[in-house]
């Protein structure tokens, strides 16, 4: 009998380390990449990248966001910082499209 308790009590542990693990990581990711470009990367090379709407740009700052499809607290914190830096108003969108769906 305490066999079977202790299994699901494992299995328990287990499902929240792994909901955990699933919900934090992309959370700090996309935490991350934010701060890394609001505080390391200046202002002049955001916009030399997402200052105008070309097709380079766009394609960019859509991959940026698949890449950190994390959670709508960080897209919105890396739409903040892209429009500190000086990006293009679509470039906000661009990214929290793809980081939403």
């Amino acid at each position: 009998m305490s066999g079977g308790s202790d299994n699901f009590f494992l299995h328990i542990i287990d499902v929240l380390f792994n909901m955990i693990w699933q919900i934090y990581w992309p959370l700090a990711f996309g935490l991350m990449l934010s701060a890394f470009i609001r505080h390391l990367l200046p202002m002049d090379t955001v916009v030399k990248h997402l200052g105008h709407t070309s097709p380079r740009s766009l394609t960019f700052t859509t991959l940026l966001g698949v890449v950190s499809s994390s959670c709508s607290y960080a897209a919105a914190s890396m739409s903040h910082t892209l429009i500190m830096k000086k990006s293009t108003l679509q470039m906000p969108w661009r990214f929290w499209f793809p980081a939403q769906t």
